[in-house]
């Protein structure tokens, strides 16, 4: 498939039958793209550039037997391979720190966190490596003395909490 932002380049690809535009086509666009490539058969865009497109040009070209067709992938291709995810979101899952496996698979450290948040099914607590900073037992023991009347405020003075932690404990499902 040859882009149309490949035509000022030397080897312009005289049989190819597809290309892709990026800009609207008007009459001299059509001719132009006759001219330039005549086994022309397909033509793709996107699909707001396709929307712009005149019927009447859409009623030649076809006359013409050449398609024109939506075809438009939108944002950045992938850098990393599906295995690549799915060997770091595995070596999570035993317990390995996000250092450890940036380091061993050769990949940034935020792109190993970026793959736990988007790719992972798991909640962050699953992990062995999330580590809370007030144990299950503190825990259960505050959110105990409030269902029996004792005031966050005075738990977090008699625990030596900050107070915004423990509503984040009574808030935490």
């Amino acid at each position: 498939m040859i882009n149309e932002d490949q035509k000022n380049s030397t080897d312009l690809d005289i049989n190819a039958w597809q290309i892709h535009i990026t800009h609207p086509l008007t009459s001299e666009k059509i001719i132009e793209l006759m001219d330039n490539y005549p086994s022309l058969r397909r033509i793709t865009c996107s699909q707001s550039l396709y929307d712009n497109i005149s019927p009447k040009y859409l009623e030649a070209l076809k006359s013409l037997d050449i398609k024109v067709e939506v075809e438009y992938n939108w944002g950045r291709k992938r850098v990393h391979p599906q295995e690549d995810i799915d060997k770091v979101l595995n070596s999570l899952k035993e317990g390995n720190s996000p250092k450890s496996i940036s380091e061993q698979f050769n990949i940034p450290l935020n792109r190993v966190y970026y793959f736990r948040s988007k790719y992972s099914n798991d909640s962050k607590k699953d992990y062995n490596f999330y580590k809370r900073k007030y144990d299950d037992k503190l825990r259960l023991k505050i959110k105990n003395l409030v269902k029996n009347g004792e005031k966050p405020k005075n738990i977090s003075k008699d625990f030596n909490i900050p107070l915004r932690s423990v509503y984040n404990i009574l808030n935490d499902k």
